[in-house]
């Protein structure tokens, strides 16, 4: 785990995503990618072991424009210096901070 945002200003505040929103992934393979926020509300479904059913659903997912790869997940989603999320699937997929932050009671950013 490194405490550091690549690429980007670090983060003095946070804000929720809107649709148009310009955003940008610091991500550690794809490195520092931007994009604009598409979807507000998508609603997707993991299929773990390939089987055809729902392992894992996701609500409220955020869906933007920046491309991304496998091994970019957790990498901080930024408008500016504000932290809007946390990228969590292919595709330009993030999860809003309080979402994270209110499954995480007592989470701290680092900043």
């Amino acid at each position: 785990m490194s405490n550091g945002v690549y690429g980007m200003t670090t983060p003095v505040t946070t804000a929720n995503p809107f649709v148009n929103m310009g955003v940008t992934m610091s991500g550690g393979y794809t490195g520092t990618s931007s994009g604009s926020v598409t979807n507000i509300n998508d609603d997707y479904c993991y299929d773990l072991d390939n089987n055809g059913s729902c392992e894992t659903a996701v609500n409220d997912a955020i869906v933007a424009s920046y491309s991304s790869q496998s091994g970019d997940s957790g990498s901080p989603i930024m408008s500016g210096n504000t932290l809007v999320g946390i990228h969590v699937a292919s595709g330009g997929t993030f999860m809003k901070h309080n979402a994270i932050t209110n499954s995480f009671p007592g989470l701290t950013w680092g900043f």
